[in-house]
């Protein structure tokens, strides 16, 4: 049961970034306030985090 004044934790949806030229993953980071480092845990898939590409989807969060 649901009270009210009661305070839920609702776990946020995926949320992704399409790259644009000229980006790099500090850029991005800083965009949503985030690090770099928590844009690689999230993204494992890629291999070399200092190749990225335009059009490319990454997830934030």
């Amino acid at each position: 049961m649901i009270y009210a004044g009661q305070v839920l934790n609702i776990p946020a949806a995926p949320a992704y970034h399409t790259v644009v030229y000229g980006e790099t993953l500090r850029i991005i980071a800083g965009y949503y306030g985030t690090t770099v480092y928590n844009l690689q845990l999230l993204n494992f898939t890629m291999y070399d985090p200092n190749y990225i590409y335009a059009d490319q989807s990454i997830r934030i969060r």
